[in-house]
């Protein structure tokens, strides 16, 4: 058919012979593209594989994401309660609760040391902990020392945790030890996740620090 004054032209069509069997892919083919194409794509890994806290909180959604749920809580009331060995819990006056309240020392606030504690729970699977000092037997401040000072263990059969300060051991009841729902913090469960969003801002910053233009150009 023609449709006037248009002339039909033959498109060509591309075609491609594939190897055969137990036969190497043709140099420059699809199969077996040349090393000078190769290079243009070989700026390493897409994906990152788990990140540490450090490296996790440097993600700007991530980042914010621990901030705001940190200080949402230290905004809660405080209340000490006692767990029965049926489950249940109450109420009880506690020393601890009004300095959880007021002032937790001398140079920390109460509200933040709680923020503090939660944005460890956060990030690090041990949790957050913090050392209840006692002077004759009385509750006189509570101090979060630096995760080095401060550890924890949990037994293999039974989970219970033993705590060491300075290398020390210390008693449970001297602890004021926040943890998560998990045996993992949630960046650590989700690290795979954040590794791939960390190098995806890698890559983008990569290309406008170009200009947005790509270091090549296919022909």
């Amino acid at each position: 058919m023609r449709l006037w004054p248009f002339s039909p032209r033959p498109v060509p069509i591309e075609t491609r012979t594939e190897p055969g069997v137990g036969e190497a892919p043709a140099e420059g083919s699809v199969n077996a593209p040349p090393d000078w194409l190769l290079s243009l794509f070989a700026g390493g890994p897409l994906v990152s594989g788990a990140v540490s806290g450090a490296e996790a909180l440097r993600v700007p959604a991530v980042a914010a994401a621990v901030r705001v749920i940190a200080e949402a809580v230290s905004t809660l009331d405080i209340a000490v309660v006692e767990r029965r060995a049926d489950g249940s819990t109450e109420p009880v006056e506690h020393p601890m609760a009004d300095l959880l309240r007021g002032d937790a020392n001398d140079w920390l606030a109460g509200w933040e040391l709680v923020r503090d504690l939660t944005m460890a729970a956060l990030t690090n699977d041990f949790g957050g902990m913090a050392w209840v000092n006692r002077v004759g037997g009385e509750v006189r401040e509570i101090i979060a020392y630096r995760p080095s000072a401060l550890t924890v263990e949990f037994d293999t059969l039974t989970g219970e945790p033993s705590y060491r300060l300075h290398g020390r051991p210390v008693p449970a009841g001297d602890i004021l030890h926040v943890r998560g729902p998990f045996t993992r913090c949630p960046l650590s469960m989700a690290a795979e996740a954040i590794g791939a969003a960390r190098m995806m801002e890698r890559h983008a910053s990569k290309l406008f620090e170009n200009g947005a233009r790509p270091g090549g150009v296919i022909t």
